[in-house]
């Protein structure tokens, strides 16, 4: 538990971070919505490359889509024929971004089999779990879902100097994309989450029952800021208990 001059401390530094940064959101909207639109199509290219400048070195549908593939794709595949002969377990783990990399894996590789799948800090918005996760996990009745997500109060503590407060979750909800509907928001905060709780009632207890939400404690043995997910402080250490208090219960 924090104190509380600490909690009067990160209330003034929070508030002191959040002043610069309001002056500049009409000037960020600008130029970060952009960027974000080209880091989201990065995500896209990793499984289908750029369509060929010309016709040549194919003669049909098939050999232009195996053209097109990309590095991931391939992967996936090899993956999908090698634990089809070896039977290994296979953990899939998204952090941010990673996990509109993980939904597509889901959807288009769904007989790849997953026996647990992690997502921190998600990215993702709830619509794109609800679209993906979902369905993939009414085929797989063992695959466990955890959604890992920051202490509220350690979202809305991170700050930016340039674009305001907030962590980058905050961010994408409130100046990146545009929120037409409720589970158009990052699946990463648990205020969202909380507040579209409708959303994952999937009307199947026994899938509801594999479906894991979990906020981050506050203090300092847990992650506090959107890019500490995959820090070494915290996954390494066995003398803190974020990998390992209650996982996979």
């Amino acid at each position: 538990m924090r104190s509380t001059p600490k909690k009067i401390f990160d209330s003034i530094w929070g508030f002191a971070k959040l002043i610069p940064g309001l002056a500049v959101i009409p000037f960020a909207d600008s130029f970060a919505t952009g960027a974000w639109d080209v880091m989201k199509q990065r995500t896209e290219v990793m499984f289908t490359k750029a369509k060929p400048w010309n016709a040549d070195g194919y003669q049909s549908i098939n050999g232009y889509t195996d053209i097109r593939e990309a590095g991931l794709t391939k992967f996936l595949k090899t993956l999908e024929e090698s634990q089809n002969e070896h039977h290994k377990e296979i953990i899939l783990v998204g952090h941010s971004m990673g996990t509109i990399i993980a939904n597509k894996i889901l959807a288009e590789h769904p007989n790849i089999k997953f026996s647990k799948i992690i997502y921190m800090g998600a990215a993702c918005s709830i619509k794109d779990f609800q679209v993906s996760v979902i369905p993939y996990l009414k085929v797989h009745a063992d695959t466990q879902f955890f959604n890992y997500m920051l202490h509220p109060v350690a979202e809305n503590l991170e700050a930016y100097w340039i674009v305001g407060a907030g962590s980058l979750l905050t961010l994408i909800d409130n100046i990146f994309e545009n929120q037409v509907f409720e589970n158009h928001k990052t699946l990463g905060k648990w205020v969202n989450v909380m507040n579209g709780i409708n959303f994952f009632n999937v009307g199947d207890s026994t899938l509801k029952s594999r479906i894991h939400l979990r906020t981050m404690k506050l203090d300092k043995n847990y992650p506090t800021k959107h890019g500490s997910f995959d820090d070494s402080e915290y996954s390494e250490n066995p003398n803190k208990g974020f990998w390992t208090e209650n996982f996979g219960k």
